[in-house]
Order: structure tokens, then sequence, then C-alpha cells
């Protein structure tokens, strides 16, 4: 530490501390000399500081071994350094006028850190014993455990207190009132079911710390999301219509939640499916009866754009009056002006009118609020697609105009509805995951791609092209993944001869709607469940009206209700921690689709099986 002052105190009669036979500094600043060995010696009383004395009156030895010339002396201070461990090395204390000076080297400034009461040093050869300083007290009582217990519950208990973040779009005091108002209206719903009949809907009560953590997140949502513009009016209206909610649309919220909650989890695991040993048949079971709510009613089914019935003749008659009434008039489905579509050609040839179609594709996204929003030229929604602002022109561009029918009477003029028969020649115990694919034809959107797979084991039982009604407009190949080389180069579907309806990579195709649709009720029957996302559009394709419906946008809702759903691709990514859809211009996989759907029910149960 001082090169520079070696040998500064030779000549002043100071011993070292350390005395002459325990001295580990090879550069020590103090006298090594006997004289001042025996002239300087401090006088300390052996009551007191017994280890301090025996150290400094070494044996005659020791002493005669210390009278060596410098060099030698160096170098047998160098060879007791290298042999020492550092565990035998001990701090040396810090003692006020009688007790040992701070020893000077690359161990000082620890020493000067150290308490001021000396302590012997340990023996060498014999590490010191390490001392618990939990030992002192006694052990704990149980009501001093439980106290503790419940003071570390309450230190991790939320409370009804807004998270806090940069820029709030309220103040603290109203953004608190709001989220106050949020909660009760959850704790009024979660109430209601206290004294419900039905043990499986009483049992989704949750505790008051979950309806917090549930109050906690939206209100933040709304406070940080895309929609932090216009924060105080889109939790009101949320407030407001948790209050207006009955019993089965909070029961459906009350699962939403509950699986995001759950999927939430940080560091479970996902469940995979070999967790589980079950046969299909058994797992079927479980879905048609224990689990039977995720089984729409005809109510849900309504309320989801499903058509439960067959359309009667008086419905079909007023739809063909106000078909022939617009005199072929349509609204394009894609940049939204007017324009005529003739399914039988009009003399000339044509198809529609209108000439090209100049469109987005993408959705109407919001910007992020930022910082630097008020900076930037404008902040309002934008196209997905391209960025441009809503209103701008479009950045694709089509040949014609395409429109789409989406009421039950309308479609059934083009092909009619009709009941799933019973099918007693239907396999049982599985269900059925199946998806559509449509594209654009002067009929409308019609059924291009059917696809189904068995469930649970989502083996591929149905995969065929469709040759739709009319003339092909555009078949749609950013979302529908069918293209023109598909159509032209399918060989044809002939009952007669063996043909595999399975291959995908290979795929048939069948001459109509009514061929297909009559290859997929061969696999099902009345009571068989259908599984999918969004299965009103698909039903739709097929003109088929089925009692028994499991639509993944019913098992796991939004959370802010109708109309509002969560995409199929969204529902993977959280759940089955999954990229679907990732296709980009080449469009959509059936098949992929399908079987996350089937996933995603099947997860579904065996998360609930495992919470039971």
């Amino acid at each position: 530490m001082f090169p520079s002052t070696k040998g500064f105190y030779n000549e002043v009669p100071c011993i070292c501390p350390e005395g002459l036979a325990h001295c580990n500094l090879p550069n020590c600043l103090f006298s090594h000399s006997t004289h001042h060995d025996q002239q300087a010696a401090p006088q300390v009383s052996s009551a007191t500081t017994p280890s301090f004395v025996d150290r400094q009156q070494p044996d005659a030895a020791a002493t005669t071994k210390h009278q060596t010339s410098p060099d030698q002396t160096d170098s047998r201070k160098r060879r007791k350094l290298e042999g020492d461990s550092m565990d035998q090395r001990s701090v040396k204390p810090l003692v006020l006028a009688s007790g040992p000076l701070p020893s000077v080297g690359s161990s000082s400034k620890h020493t000067l850190m150290t308490e001021t009461k000396p302590v012997s040093p340990p023996s060498r050869g014999a590490p010191s014993a390490q001392v618990d300083p939990r030992d002192e007290y006694p052990p704990m009582s149980e009501e001093v455990k439980e106290f503790v217990a419940l003071q570390a519950r309450r230190r991790h208990e939320l409370k009804l207190n807004p998270i806090s973040m940069g820029h709030a779009p309220e103040g603290h005091g109203l953004r608190l009132k709001l989220l106050k108002a949020l909660y009760a209206s959850y704790k009024t719903l979660n109430d209601g079911l206290k004294n419900n009949s039905d043990p499986e809907i009483k049992a989704l009560q949750v505790s008051d710390q979950t309806l917090i953590k549930w109050a906690l997140d939206e209100e933040y949502g709304f406070a940080s999301g895309s929609q932090k513009s216009v924060y105080k009016n889109v939790i009101k209206l949320r407030i407001t219509a948790l209050r207006k909610m009955q019993l089965g649309d909070w029961v459906t919220q009350r699962k939403s939640l509950d699986d995001n909650a759950s999927a939430g989890d940080v560091g479970s695991p996902p469940i995979t499916m070999a967790d589980i040993e079950m046969t299909p048949a058994e797992e079927v079971k479980l879905l048609t009866d224990k689990f039977s709510r995720c089984i729409a009613s005809p109510e849900q089914c309504s309320k989801y754009g499903y058509t439960v019935s067959v359309p009667t003749e008086e419905d079909i008659g007023k739809a063909r009056r106000g078909v022939e009434a617009a005199n072929c008039w349509e609204i394009c489905n894609r940049c939204g002006c007017r324009f005529q579509a003739f399914p039988d050609r009009r003399e000339d040839g044509s198809l529609t009118t209108g000439g090209k179609c100049v469109y987005h594709h993408g959705k109407k996204v919001s910007q992020p609020v930022t910082k630097f929003s008020s900076l930037m030229p404008s902040n309002e929604m934008r196209w997905s697609c391209c960025q441009d602002v809503i209103g701008s022109e479009g950045c694709t561009s089509a040949a014609t105009h395409v429109f789409k029918i989406s009421e039950a009477k309308r479609l059934a003029l083009i092909e009619p509805f009709i009941q799933t028969p019973p099918n007693p020649n239907a396999p049982g115990g599985r269900a059925v995951c199946f998806d559509c694919e449509m594209g654009y034809t002067a009929y409308g959107l019609e059924l291009i791609r059917l696809t189904a797979t068995s469930w649970p084991l989502g083996e591929c039982i149905l995969d065929v092209l469709v040759r739709p009604r009319g003339a092909v407009l555009d078949l749609n190949t950013r979302f529908s993944g069918v293209t023109g080389d598909q159509f032209s180069s399918a060989p044809s579907y002939t009952p007669s001869a063996p043909q595999d309806l399975t291959d995908s990579a290979n795929l048939v195709i069948v001459e109509s709607l009514t061929e297909a649709r009559a290859l997929f009720l061969g696999l099902i029957t009345t009571t068989t469940p259908l599984i999918g996302h969004g299965l009103e559009n698909d039903l739709h394709a097929l003109r088929l009206c089925h009692p028994t419906i499991v639509d993944t946008a019913f098992v796991f809702p939004h959370s802010r209700g109708l109309p509002f759903r969560n995409s199929l691709k969204g529902l993977a990514r959280l759940h089955l921690e999954k990229d679907i859809q990732m296709g980009g211009a080449e469009g959509h996989d059936s098949l992929e689709d399908a079987r996350a759907a089937g996933e995603l029910v099947r997860l579904y149960i065996h998360k609930r099986l495992v919470k039971k």
C-alpha cells in the first residue's frame, strides 16, 4: 500500500504489532530488531488481552531465528505468506490505545471496517467455527408464525388503487372513482352466483382479490390501450354493460375471464395432451356430458348469427321479391361501392359492372398513443395493410367488384337449407372439427373447399375442393388459400371409383355443393358435436342447420362481449403457443384451422379437469 515507506519507522522505538514470529507482511513499516522487541514491547495485562500478550512474547528460538539478514527475512516472510491459506489469516481488529494497531498492507481496508471488539485469532491449521446469528434467538411460537404469515399475505393483497403509468389519460382521482365503480359492478354479478341452484354455476364464484385483479387489469387496459383518447367513454360504457348484464351473459363472461387468467399464469408449463390418459370416446363423453356448457344453446346461436331453423317458404318469397326489386344491384364487400352482378351473364357477356375494384385488404387499426403523438401529422385510424389513413385510396386492385350474402332467406334462394338428418352409420365416439374456405362468385361468397378432422385425435377425415355454382369472380386466395392452379389441375371426384378424400396435398374436386354436403353428412349425425371457430359462416356456406355446435368463439369469448370476438389466430397464440395463418398472401390452410379449433377445445376441457 505504501511501497516508498519501507523501513520508515526503523529508527523509531516502535515494534511491529504482529511480533517477531507472526508478521506476514513482506514490506512491513516497523522495525524487527531484537533491541526494539525487547525495549519497546508494550506492557499489556494478560487478563485483558491474553492472545495479544502471547503473540508479543516469543520464545528464545523464535527470537534467535528472527535475527537474520534482511534478504533472509524477506524470503522467510514470502515463504510463510505463500504457505498460508485465506481461511487461516484472521482479520485484525481495530482497538483503541492499548490494543493492536491496524495492519498495513492488502488487508488494511478490511481491518478498518471490522468491529472494534478484539477477538482472538484462530489457531493455525484449524478453521474458525461459523456461528449462525439466528441461533441466538429462540424458535417462533405458533402464534408468532401465524402473525408473520398474516402480515405477508397483507403485503401481497391487491388494493383498489389504479396502476400507475407515465402519461395517464385522466387524473388519479377520476381513475380511482371509475375503478371502484367497475369493481362494484363485478362484485354485484359475482354475488348473484351465490344463490344459484345450479352447483356448476355456483362454483364460478371467485374471491374478492380476483375481482380486484380483473378491475385493475381492465381499467389499465382502457387507460393504456388504443382507446386511451376516449378513456372515460369506453370505461363508462363497460360499467353500464356490466350493470345491465343478465346471469347467462355473466356466466359466459366469467368463463372467459377465468380462461384468460389461467392462460396467463407465469411459469406454469402448458398442458400437453399426453398428460391425461383417456380414450377418444371418453373425451367425447366428457365434452357432451360434464362440459355440455361448451355446446351452444339455440339462444346463443341466434345471438351469434347462426341459422337454427330452415327458412320458411314465406321468408324465401320475401327474399325473392327483394332481389327482383334490387335489379341485380349489390354493394361491394371490399370497396363499398354499388355495382350490378349478373349471375347468368348480361347480353354482352359481362358478369359485373363498375370496372376495377380498388380496396384495402387489411383491417382498420388505431395507432398507439405516445408522447410524440401530438407532433405527428395525424393520429387517426389507419389500414393495417399499408398504414394509410382511413379514406385514402386502396392499395390493392382487382378486376371486378364482389359481394357477400349474409341473410339465410336469401342464401336459400341459391341453395336450400337442410337440417342434419339422423345417420345410424356415422362413427360414434368422436366429434368432428371442420372449416370451410369461400371464394367470390356471381352468386356471392360460395364454398370452394371443405375440410373435416376427427376430434380429439385430429386425423383428417375429409378434404376436398368444391366447384361453386356461379362463375368465379375471385378465389379470395389471400384468405382461402385456394389458387386457380388447384382448381384447374384437381381430378374430379367419382363416387364409383376409389379415391382418397383425405389427402390434403392432392385435393380432389367435387362438382357441387350438394355433393360435398352429402360427403360431410356421411361422417356425422344429429348428436355429433361440430367444432370450429365462427361456424355460422361455414354452416351458411354448407346450407346446414346442426343442433350440436361447439364454437371456440363461445368457449373463449371476448372480454368485452359482442360484437367483439377473439380471432382464431390470437387464441392459438395465447393458449396453444402456436402461430397459425402465417401464409400471408398465400392464404389460410383450412386443415390447420380445423385442428387448431379442436386443440383449443381439448385444452379447455383438460385445464378444467386439472383445476378441479
